[in-house]
C-alpha cells in the first residue's frame, strides 16, 4: 500500500510540472540579441486594399449578339451617336461572376452571394474605356468605376 502511494503522489508531481505553462525565454538570457523594439499582435496594423479590388470572373465563351447590340445602342446614348459609331471592342466575353455585383460593387450596396452567368464587355471611344456589365437575363450596367476617360490606363 505504501508503494502504491508514493507512486501515486510521484504521478500528481510529475502530472504538476507538466501541466505548469513554461515561461518564454528572454532573449538575452540565452545569449541571443533582441533587433528593434517588441510588436505585440494590437501593434501590427490591419491590411489596407490599396485601391478598388476587382474579382476576377472565369470566362465561359463569347457574348450573344442581342446583348453586343443593345450595349452599342446605350454606349451611343452615353458617347454621341457619331463618337460610338467609331468605338472598338477591348474585351466582350462570357464569365461567370463570383456574386451579385457583376465584379463592380457599389459602396454600401448589398449583393447575393452566389455566382452569376454573365458577361463583360468593354468599349473604347476617343481613348475613353466603357465597362459593361451584363447579368445571364440581359440586364446591364455601366461600372463606373472602370471606365476611364482619355489618356488614363
Amino acid at each position: 500500500m505504501l508503494k502504491v502511494s508514493r507512486f501515486l503522489i510521484a504521478l500528481a508531481g510529475a502530472a504538476a510540472v507538466a501541466c505548469t505553462a513554461p515561461q518564454a525565454a528572454d532573449p538575452e538570457d540565452e545569449g541571443m540579441r533582441r533587433v528593434g523594439p517588441r510588436v505585440t499582435p494590437a501593434q501590427i496594423p490591419p491590411r489596407v486594399p490599396s485601391g478598388p479590388e476587382e474579382p476576377e470572373p472565369r470566362v465561359t465563351g463569347e457574348v450573344p449578339g442581342d446583348v453586343m447590340a443593345r450595349l452599342r445602342e446605350d454606349l451611343a446614348a452615353r458617347a454621341g451617336q457619331d463618337a460610338a459609331g467609331g468605338a472598338r471592342v477591348v474585351r466582350a466575353e462570357s464569365v461567370e461572376w463570383p456574386d451579385g455585383s457583376l465584379g463592380c460593387p457599389e459602396p454600401g450596396q448589398m449583393y447575393t452571394q452566389a455566382i452569376v452567368p454573365g458577361y463583360r464587355v468593354d468599349f473604347e471611344v476617343a481613348g475613353r474605356l466603357y465597362s459593361y456589365r451584363v447579368d445571364q437575363r440581359g440586364n446591364f450596367k455601366l461600372c463606373e468605376a472602370l471606365s476611364r476617360g482619355p489618356g488614363a490606363r
